[in-house]
C-alpha cells in the first residue's frame, strides 16, 4: 500500500466526521490525498492535526468538521 492508502486507512478507521458506514473503504481517499499533499508542511503533531482539520474543513465544511480536538 501507498502512504496515501495508509492515511485513508487511518481517516476510515478513526472516521472523524462519522461517514463510515461500514461499506465504504475508499472514502476517505480524496482527502488523504490532500493531506498527503500538504504533509511536508507540517513540523509538529499539532500542524498535523491543524492541517487534518483544515482539510475537512475545505472538503465538508466547518460545521460537519467539527472541533480540531477530534482530530487528535
Amino acid at each position: 500500500p501507498t502512504f496515501v492508502a495508509d492515511v485513508a486507512a487511518l481517516l476510515h478507521r478513526h472516521d472523524p466526521i462519522g461517514i463510515d458506514f461500514g461499506d465504504n473503504p475508499g472514502e476517505y481517499q480524496p482527502e488523504a490525498e490532500t493531506i498527503v499533499a500538504r504533509l511536508h508542511q507540517a513540523r509538529s503533531v499539532d500542524d498535523v492535526r491543524t492541517l487534518v482539520h483544515q482539510q475537512f474543513v475545505q472538503w465538508f465544511g466547518g460545521d460537519t468538521a467539527g472541533d480540531p480536538d477530534r482530530y487528535d
